[in-house]
């Protein structure tokens, strides 16, 4: 699949990536970056890009050894392979402390 746009986002040196259609909102409050998105406030140490056209394939099983949650995909960006996030689960540390966290369905 092709993914319209993605904001790529770095928080303790990995990154994600958001499909852009879910972001409401970016803030950056003295250096601390924040993200409103239809499900979430999420903290980022940076965007990295918004990238535009990007192939998305599906994840094997060997990603999923490490990495249990649903997500959309990977996509390589930049040289780099990235978890393309679903929204209704993001990781726990992308998201705002004091945010619920529960998966939405």
């Amino acid at each position: 699949m092709i993914a319209d746009e993605l904001f790529v986002v770095e928080r303790h040196g990995r990154w994600w990536a958001i499909p852009a259609a879910v972001v409401e909102r970016l803030d950056d409050d003295h250096g601390e970056i924040r993200i409103r998105t239809t499900t979430a406030m999420l903290q980022v140490d940076r965007v990295v890009t918004l990238a535009r056209a990007v192939s998305v394939t599906a994840s094997s099983r060997i990603l999923g050894r490490f990495w249990d949650q649903p997500h959309e995909g990977l996509a390589v960006i930049r040289g780099r392979p990235v978890v393309v996030l679903d929204p209704r689960t993001l990781p726990v540390e992308l998201i705002c402390e004091g945010e619920p966290h529960e998966p939405q369905q």
